[in-house]
């Protein structure tokens, strides 16, 4: 197990429990929430909580590259000492990105959205599949969760019926 330095100003899990419960809404749902995890620190495809205890993460929307990774590490900081924009103003990069990230895939799939999170991305591709198709049903299974958009909570049947979209 990883060696946690305990710094003295960290607050404990029940200080972290007492004030997410006042300040957040009981809608933003909580894994465990009769054991709740703190998890301070992650690395590579492992979370650690205060304790130090390791856990192989592949579920907190970072499996794919991991967390630290120092090549998006230095990317992000690059980018974020430069500017920090998005879709409606014009930075090369974007187009530059869109450029090979397209010689990726098939000649056909010649047209990128670039989006801020997977909820965002999930309540596009559940729009452009209702204009393509004109239908507005979909399929998903039990207790899976695709967003937190109008539309994605909606289609998240892990939110319970109060949640249609």
């Amino acid at each position: 197990a990883m060696t946690m330095k305990r710094n003295t100003t960290q607050p404990t899990r029940d200080e972290v429990l007492r004030r997410r419960r006042e300040h957040l809404s009981d809608g933003q749902y909580m894994f465990y929430p009769d054991d709740p995890l703190l998890l301070v620190k992650g690395e590579g495809q492992y979370a650690y909580d205060e304790k130090g205890q390791k856990y192989l993460d592949c579920y907190a929307n970072v499996s794919h590259v991991g967390y630290a990774h120092p090549h998006v590490n230095s990317r992000v900081a690059e980018a974020m000492s430069q500017i920090n924009t998005n879709t409606r103003y014009l930075h090369p990069t974007i187009c530059e990105y869109a450029s090979q990230l397209k010689q990726h895939f098939p000649s056909e799939l010649d047209t990128c959205f670039f989006v801020n999170s997977g909820s965002e991305a999930n309540d596009l591709a559940a729009r452009l599949a209702r204009v393509y198709t004109g239908n507005k049903a979909v399929i998903v299974l039990q207790d899976a969760y695709h967003g937190s958009t109008t539309v994605t909570a909606g289609m998240s049947t892990c939110l319970g019926a109060g949640a249609k979209g």
